[in-house]
């Protein structure tokens, strides 16, 4: 059967405690985690607790929403990527009949909660979330429910292509502030680096680093064809063209 993904909702508290590598911390701190890890050139990989939320699959897009008690703090998303599996041997389906049905996203949690893996390729600061009053404004939001019960439910999927056209004008603004990073931008920049050292197939690699990321990310689609096409005309120069006459052995 054809699965048609869908956009999942992660809430995330700042006061509530988060065990990093490096120790525990507050919520409010992991998008800071989540940029040097990006800034890197690499995913930041995690598990999140998702409620009671049985039917999250891998390849799911995902959402972490700032959440918490205090009515004076902007409620808006702070970070985006997708579900992905969790490692084969803590899958939850492994671990008794009552887990068989859960996807592989599902990774076993002792205290006797659900979660799944989450793979985070852009973020923005704690305190500059895309806020859902500004997109409960917006014509493709009107009627769309923000009220999440909990963590892991599912965004209306009529509004989520324009989520994620929101998202990405918003976190390329904070980007430029110094308030987030993206890592399809990492690898585009890396591109533009060697593109500036004349090294083409370097500068097609990080594109296609891109692409990897972001199957529609139109800057690095169109360097990519303009710079293959360079490739090949020099190619096609330094070519020597074969003599029309063959030499005649006597």
């Amino acid at each position: 059967m054809l699965y048609l993904m869908e956009t999942i909702v992660f809430l995330c508290n700042g006061e509530a405690e988060y065990y990093s590598k490096k120790g525990i911390i507050k919520n409010r701190e992991l998008p800071s985690l989540i940029k040097s890890v990006i800034s890197s050139g690499d995913y930041y990989r995690t598990s999140w607790s998702c409620g009671n939320s049985k039917l999250i699959q891998v390849g799911d897009r995902a959402y972490l929403q700032r959440s918490g008690n205090n009515g004076n703090q902007p409620s808006g998303f702070i970070a985006a990527g997708y579900v992905i599996a969790a490692p084969e041997d803590k899958q939850s389906r492994l671990f008794g009949s009552k887990y068989t049905n859960l996807s592989e996203a599902y990774i076993f949690d002792y205290d006797g909660y659900f979660a799944v893996n989450l793979q985070i390729d852009s973020v923005v600061d704690f305190d500059f979330t895309l806020e859902q009053k500004y997109l409960k404004n917006l014509p493709p939001f009107q009627g769309i429910n923000f009220n999440f019960g909990g963590s892991g439910c599912r965004f209306n999927s009529k509004a989520a292509s324009s989520l994620d056209s929101e998202w990405e004008k918003h976190s390329l603004i904070q980007q430029r502030q110094g308030r987030g990073r993206s890592l399809v931008d990492i690898f585009f920049e890396q591109g533009e680096y060697f593109k500036q050292k004349n090294e083409y197939q370097a500068a097609i690699d990080a594109y296609k680093l891109a692409l990897e990321v972001d199957l529609k990310y139109g800057k690095a689609i169109n360097r990519i064809q303009n710079w293959e096409s360079i490739i090949n005309r020099k190619r096609d120069i330094y070519q020597y063209p074969k003599s029309a006459v063959e030499p005649q052995h006597l």
